[in-house]
């Protein structure tokens, strides 16, 4: 019985060391899911895609705005008169400074119009900074204005759908090009908006690119098929020296219509 005993114990505790170091090289693995799942820390600093007016550029309207487009969702807090500045030969111009979510894109308003036939230097500051904390390389552009006020509306140059387009796909964002450069602030789903025959809105999300001057609306979910809708763009929208458009634009497409299922086999 003594022996029995002796070679039971010496080949259950080899097997029981085997198993409690696969449980524990099972649960270091377990451990090293967990740290997958945390994603990488963002270390990289926000850049500038797009400035109006364009560096280096001549005739600039002096009722003009000055904005600067950024490539990733900026800290709203740090864009502010300190760090987004406006100055004519070393002298700092009064204006107000706001910060589109949406279209990711800053706007120095000057209090005054700017100076005739003048040269600007626009600043940006390395105080500004993504929603990481990270912060822009400090930016700096100049421009020259003219002698003129910009009193010209902006146009719509293309449409898609275009107008009276037919078997649209349900899946199909609406796009609106301008002619010039629009003021970000203005574009909003009270002035572009799209509706279905009941006039109902369609839900969705709206972007602007100031570097294509084209703003997009994704709606939220399909189009319903076989329908057709409106695309208003009203008088709110302005450019940057705040010129509406002469009046307001829409028209219509239509959804493609979708085969329903085959009829049952006789």
């Amino acid at each position: 019985m003594g022996d029995f005993f002796k070679r039971f114990t010496g080949f259950l505790l080899p097997l029981a060391l085997v198993l409690f170091l696969a449980g524990g090289c099972g649960g270091g693995g377990g451990g090293g899911g967990d740290g997958d799942e945390n994603p990488p820390e963002d270390t990289t600093a926000p850049t500038v895609t797009s400035r109006s007016p364009d560096p280096g550029a001549v005739n600039v309207q002096v009722n003009t705005l000055v904005t600067a487009t950024f490539n990733e969702d900026i800290d709203a807090a740090t864009v502010n008169q300190a760090t987004f500045t406006l100055a004519h030969g070393g002298v700092p111009e009064a204006g107000v400074v706001a910060y589109d979510v949406g279209s990711k894109t800053a706007t120095f308003t000057s209090s005054l119009l700017l100076l005739t036939n003048t040269l600007y230097t626009a600043t940006l500051s390395a105080g500004i900074k993504d929603l990481a904390g990270n912060a822009l390389a400090e930016t700096t552009w100049n421009f020259t204005t003219g002698s003129g006020v910009d009193n010209t509306p902006p146009t719509i140059v293309t449409r898609q759908p275009a107008p009276g387009a037919v078997s649209v796909s349900t899946s199909a964002t609406v796009q609106v090009t301008f002619s010039e450069s629009m003021d970000a602030g203005t574009i909003t789903a009270a002035s572009f908006r799209v509706e279905n025959p009941d006039n109902d809105p369609v839900a969705g999300a709206i972007s602007y690119n100031n570097a294509t001057r084209t703003v997009t609306l994704t709606p939220n979910q399909g189009l319903t098929a076989g329908t057709t809708f409106e695309v208003i763009v009203t008088t709110a929208v302005t450019d940057l020296a705040g010129n509406p458009l002469a009046s307001q634009q829409s028209w219509t497409f239509t959804t493609q219509q979708i085969a329903g299922p085959p009829p049952p086999p006789f």
